[in-house]
């Protein structure tokens, strides 16, 4: 399918938040809107491809720079480090700074506005559905994925990729603190091996999410690492990338079509 891709600038409290867009060139028909919240590297090619599967089934898709009040895209001069396990912690040196100052209410708050500007848009008011948004978070994305959820009723479906720290007790803003007003169809992929979520956080989330009776489900992704679905990263795992893809196409037709 073919798309028509490019980055925009969507001003928030008078600063320009830089956001990548991907969309079918065909709008004969207004399109659902997927949220693509970036993983701690950032909006690049790996990002904008994932977007891009994910518009090809029909989907408007926005990813907004999360750090965009540190720096814009890319946050990462040098993307080759993020492939060897033995350079990309230079990298992490640099990004980890942007996150520790990226406030999480301000995310939400940046969102709010990324909608907003969307459904009064006289460039994406008549190509968009305003009222159908999906969201998918990548790693440090996934937890603000399911903050949205709880906080934004125009959500019908979000995602959680290989994010940690999803369901920590003593931890006021871990994300499964915040479910009590999510009515979106959830739906959560984990790496066998993730030292940020081990089996037991997994199993508190699950339990939690059960109890609060929500839509969900959780699947751990065997042979995986942190990070998998990112194909400029060492630990990048094509075969469970392909699936990934296919969950998300099965949440988003289910819930926003």
């Amino acid at each position: 399918m073919a798309l028509n891709s490019g980055y925009i600038d969507i001003k928030i409290n008078d600063l320009e938040c830089d956001c990548y867009v991907t969309r079918p060139k065909d709008t004969s028909k207004p399109l659902p809107i997927v949220i693509c919240l970036m993983d701690i590297f950032g909006l690049r090619p790996a990002m904008e491809y994932l977007g891009q599967k994910i518009a090809q089934q029909g989907y408007f898709v926005i990813q907004p720079n999360l750090f965009y009040r540190s720096a814009r895209s890319p946050i990462i001069e040098k993307l080759e480090l993020l492939g060897n396990k033995d350079t990309i912690g230079e990298a992490s040196c640099t990004v980890r700074g942007f996150s520790a100052k990226c406030d999480k209410n301000e995310v939400l708050s940046d969102l709010r506005a990324i909608m907003d500007h969307l459904a009064a848009s006289a460039t994406y008011s008549s190509i968009t559905v305003a009222d159908k948004v999906g969201l998918v978070g990548f790693c440090f994305g996934g937890g603000l994925a399911m903050r949205a959820a709880n906080e934004f009723s125009e959500v019908k479906a979000a995602a959680s990729i290989h994010s940690g720290r999803l369901a920590l007790p003593d931890v006021a803003d871990s994300p499964y603190h915040f479910i009590n007003n999510i009515k979106a169809t959830l739906y959560f992929g984990h790496a066998e091996n993730d030292a940020s979520i081990p089996l037991d956080q997994i199993e508190l989330l699950n339990k939690t999410l059960s109890d609060a009776k929500i839509n969900y489900s959780s699947e751990i992704y065997t042979g995986c690492e942190h990070g998998w679905t990112m194909n400029d990263l060492y630990k990048y795992n094509k075969e469970g990338t392909d699936k990934v893809l296919l969950r998300l196409s099965e949440l988003f037709s289910s819930n926003l079509q």
